[in-house]
């Protein structure tokens, strides 16, 4: 497929980063960012707080605090209709609580020092934008430097100088507002932080205004690092929220037929993860040549305009080393994985293993293949005891690039 031509398919949300133009430049004020739903993930900002004001990481909270005990605890009843950025304040430090985890799991952060050493918004905005890009990248999507750089341009930027940002999806601005103080969100899932430290409330994005509030004074106290953190994790936490494969193994009507909002457990897990210097393993990772892939649909979306909500969207090849069918995920039933979700497809198997790679959630369900004359006609997913189907069977339809 040629680079100029951008399949305007859905694919998981954000967590594919297919754009379609609406103009022939890559940088038209009409880009789109295409998901489950054709939904466009932006997050818009009136006039914030002016400057960047570097302030010294307070480092592994254990070591800033007299009290280096640890408390645990588990907020279990997540958010329905929004979820923020929490901060962990220790010996009167602020970072948030992502950054906190990271290093408390003996992750590093070297490659992002040139963003403290002279801090600016291009800097933050291109380090998100480069990592997120290098990420989410598929053989569907524009460039990785093509793509940084409008992920950089039209989102990261606007929200951190304080900018007014265009929804193009609805062509309305959405707004950030900078308030003084908001309460906890209570969505942090499992954490374990020392005694003396305390969880602050630094962001919050609304699902139902779509609008992102921000507390100036805590925004002002976070080093540059802390910001690039934040950012990311908004914007991740909003897919994960809208159309993460959390919704489909534990929502209504699932396995466990849970009714809580996700916690943002997994995405500061993940955040920590790609911003570190250890980073996570790509979406595309392992992925052969594209002469050696097809596209699969289960919309037929390669021959219509359709839009299906719960469609599935993968990549099959021939694994070299198995000589089996492999299948790496895009969207299954509507939902996508901010890790790579592949399966191996055994000849004599009536079920398959999906697994997360690089996920410490590793999740484990499972599909079943049907072929007829050789090609893949059909897929259906059971969760965990094999029984039960998380939605209905769906042909497909498989293509080369």
């Amino acid at each position: 497929m040629k680079l100029s031509t951008i399949l305007a398919e859905p694919g998981g949300v954000l967590a594919e980063l297919l754009i379609t133009m609406k103009s022939s430049s890559i940088f038209s004020s009409h880009v789109m960012f295409l998901g489950a739903g054709l939904l466009f993930i932006s997050i818009t900002a009136c006039q914030g707080p002016a400057g960047d004001r570097a302030v010294p990481m307070s480092g592994p909270a254990t070591n800033s605090s007299p009290d280096v005990g640890l408390v645990s605890g588990t907020a279990l009843s997540g958010t329905i209709n929004g979820g923020g950025g929490v901060g962990l304040r220790c010996g009167g430090k602020l970072e948030v609580l992502d950054l906190y985890e990271a290093r408390a799991k003996g992750l590093t952060f070297s490659a992002a020092d040139f963003i403290l050493e002279a801090p600016t918004n291009q800097k933050i905005a291109d380090f998100v934008g480069e990592r997120v890009a290098k990420h989410y990248w598929n053989p569907e999507s524009v460039p990785v430097e093509q793509t940084k750089q409008i992920f950089a341009k039209d989102i990261l930027l606007p929200i951190l100088e304080g900018r007014e940002f265009m929804n193009f999806a609805t062509g309305k601005p959405e707004q950030v507002r900078f308030v003084e103080t908001l309460p906890l969100s209570n969505d942090w899932g499992q954490y374990q932080i020392p005694k003396a430290c305390s969880f602050e409330q630094i962001a919050y994005f609304s699902d139902v205004s779509t609008e992102l509030s921000i507390v100036t004074s805590k925004w002002n106290e976070l080093d540059s690092l802390s910001k690039a953190v934040l950012v990311a994790h908004e914007l991740i936490y909003l897919v994960e929220r809208r159309d993460g494969i959390e919704k489909l193994l534990t929502g209504p009507g699932s396995i466990s037929g849970a009714t809580s909002g996700p916690t943002s457990e997994s995405t500061r897990s993940f955040v920590g993860r790609l911003l570190s210097d250890r980073g996570v393993l790509s979406k595309s990772e392992g992925l052969p040549l594209v002469s050696q892939l097809l596209r699969c649909s289960s919309d037929d979306s390669f021959a219509n305009d359709k839009e299906d909500p719960l469609a599935t969207y993968f990549y099959a090849f021939k694994n070299k080393k198995s000589g089996e069918t492999n299948l790496v995920f895009k969207q299954i039933l509507g939902a996508a994985d901010i890790y790579q979700l592949r399966a191996e497809l055994g000849k004599n198997k009536s079920l398959s293993l999906v697994r997360s790679l690089d996920s410490p959630r590793k999740s484990t369900f499972f599909v079943r293949h049907e072929t007829q004359n050789g090609k893949l006609k059909s897929v259906e997913f059971f969760g965990t005891d094999r029984k039960t189907a998380l939605g209905t069977k769906q042909n497909v339809t498989c293509e080369k690039f």
